[in-house]
């Protein structure tokens, strides 16, 4: 390591001994601000937060297969019960109505969850 007119030389690198902690190696005091790469400001959320960019397209697709198939499990229970047929085979007519309702109305909420996170 040699010093010479005011640079450190250190084999192939070489810094300007002043201000060697604060700069990448091999340039000057004077040309240390124009080679700064300039930062751009920008919103610090995450795209989750955002709501936009590549989730949007899958969240709008399970938003709508949940929402629909929510409704269409309460409307079918509805359907059956009003006409008196059995919702399920093989099980209590008011356990298979309270299930499928519950099944239904949680699938309806979690479609409208996908939708809210838009």
């Amino acid at each position: 390591m040699t010093e010479r007119e005011g640079w450190v030389t250190t084999g192939h690198l070489r810094e300007s001994v002043r201000d060697a902690p604060r700069r990448s190696p091999g340039i000057r005091t004077q040309d240390a601000g124009r080679c700064q790469p300039r930062l751009r400001e920008t919103n610090h959320r995450t795209w989750t937060e955002r709501g936009t960019g590549m989730e949007s397209g899958p969240a709008i697709f399970a938003g709508a297969a949940f929402t629909l198939f929510g409704a269409a499990l309460l409307l079918w229970t509805a359907v059956r019960t009003l006409h008196r047929e059995p919702v399920a085979y093989g099980v209590g007519p008011r356990a298979a109505v309270a299930v499928t309702s519950l099944f239904g109305a949680v699938f309806l909420v979690l479609g409208v969850w996908c939708f809210g996170r838009l």
